[in-house]
């Protein structure tokens, strides 16, 4: 039964880490060293919003709103044939 020996084992080093953090006192976060995703995407995002002049977002935007469900429209299709291809007398991968 190596699933009941594997879930006995996390069990056991959750129980560790459990322990060694009560073991802690605990701390408030410091504010100055929290660092958010927003710290670092509003360069970028400033960035890309000055560089509107040269780079035609409004077109790049409906391009992307085109390509983007074509693409998920054929993986569903290849995903649906690759799921079909297993059920019997319907697939030719048998």
């Amino acid at each position: 039964m190596p699933i009941v020996i594997t879930d006995a084992l996390c069990q056991f080093g959750i129980g560790v880490a459990s322990t060694v953090v009560g073991w802690m006192p605990p701390q408030p976060a410091v504010t100055g060293v929290v660092v958010t995703a927003g710290n670092y995407l509003q360069p970028i995002m400033d960035g890309a919003a000055s560089m509107g002049v040269w780079v035609p977002w409004p077109v790049i935007a409906a391009c992307l709103l085109v390509v983007v469900p074509c693409f998920l429209a054929s993986f569903a299709f290849k995903a649906a044939r690759a799921i079909a291809a297993h059920i019997p007398l319907v697939g030719g991968a048998g």
